[in-house]
């Protein structure tokens, strides 16, 4: 007797829907599901609308990234670079004390790679190491404030029923944990004051000691709060907290310290002054001495004479060529320091973070309660 084998339904066989290209895509596809019957179809409907959604995206990521240039550009130094180089290009191509004679050779770029590329390039990668390892310690000082936190509450001690710590203390440990992370963000929150100006000017040597005696006070309290742990421990040890669990408790407090400690260290430190004059003065030179090679531009023609349209072509690519180096530096100083930045969405959102972490210390000391 052969046994009868019920068929799959049609559906089961069809893979998996995509949550997050459905969540992406479904309200525009309501939309057009009811605007009326189409000759696309149903399926025609929503894949023209799926394309035309990319191709809006696209066009939004390119504006968003024209802007975002537009803003870092738009400076000074940026617009000094572009008259010098431009007035550069033109000084070649139109003046010569003889008139027989102007210069314009076929210069080699080898020089704008070795002194300004790799150097900036090397620089990029020391300020993006850095931005890293910064990310990773907030993230330890997160996980630490929250073990610490779990820590003290649900770590079970000789006759926990009898010897609980009162509400009170926990409210205390709860402001300390939460008075640290403040504490930490504040700091890495301050201005910069490790630039030349702030060393080789007046106005820039009183502005750094401000900064610096706000950082000194801001430790200060960053220290007290970690103080305070331990004396949170030795409580713990009074009601009977066993010592290897009480020295854990230490560790904590000792690897959150140590965490802090290079936050400050890569707040302080940025990278050397010399590295970033020398790339800032020739960046803002290099295109200067490039007129030559640019006039050759212009009067590439067999006459030896330069034309509008081979000199708008020679100035084109002088702009080109600054711009360049111009975003190369941009990149750079965007980078130097990971917690403040003059534009929004640049450095890390510190103001995220400690909410974040006062969420997640909140949500340890509920849990914690529930469970005690």
């Amino acid at each position: 007797m052969e046994l009868a084998i019920p068929e799959l339904p049609e559906r089961s066989l069809q893979p998996p829907a995509d949550p997050v290209k459905d969540l992406e895509h479904e309200p525009r596809v309501r939309i057009a599901s009811t605007s009326g019957p189409s000759e696309f179809g149903a399926k025609g409907r929503s894949t023209f609308v799926r394309e035309a959604y990319a191709v809006e995206r696209d066009f939004l990521n390119v504006y968003v990234a024209l802007t975002t240039l537009a803003r870092h550009m738009a400076n000074f130094e940026t617009l000094l670079c572009f008259v010098l180089s431009i007035g550069s290009t033109c000084f070649f191509t139109l003046y010569s004390p003889d008139p027989d004679f102007f210069l314009a050779e076929r210069l080699d770029f080898t020089l704008i790679g070795t002194a300004v590329v790799f150097p900036i390039s090397f620089l990029i990668n020391e300020t993006f190491r850095r931005r890293e390892l910064a990310l990773q310690r907030i993230a330890h000082i997160k996980a630490l404030l929250c073990q610490i936190q779990a820590g003290m509450l649900l770590w079970r001690w000789k006759n926990s029923s009898v010897n609980h710590p009162t509400k009170a203390w926990e409210d205390e440990v709860n402001h300390s944990l939460r008075g640290t992370m403040r504490d930490i963000i504040s700091l890495l929150r301050l201005p910069k004051w490790s630039a030349n100006r702030h060393t080789f000017t007046a106005q820039g040597r009183l502005f750094r000691r401000n900064v610096v005696n706000n950082q000194r006070e801001l430790t200060s309290s960053v220290i007290a709060n970690v103080t305070r742990l331990h004396a949170f421990v030795e409580d713990l040890k009074e009601l009977g907290l066993t010592a290897s669990e009480a020295t854990r408790l230490n560790q904590y407090t000792y690897l959150l310290q140590m965490e802090f400690e290079g936050l400050v260290m890569i707040k302080t430190y940025r990278t050397t002054n010399i590295a970033r004059s020398f790339v800032r003065i020739v960046t803002l030179l290099c295109p200067t001495f490039y007129g030559p090679y640019f006039c050759w531009i212009a009067r590439s023609s067999v006459s030896g004479d330069w034309t509008a349209f081979s000199l708008t072509y020679a100035l084109l690519l002088t702009i080109a060529t600054t711009f360049v180096l111009q975003g190369l530096v941009k990149v750079q100083r965007a980078l130097e320091d990971p917690f403040v930045s003059p534009f929004a969405g640049e450095a890390i959102a510190l103001a995220e973070e400690e909410h974040d972490t006062n969420i997640r210390i909140d949500m340890v000391l509920l849990t914690a309660n529930d469970m005690i």
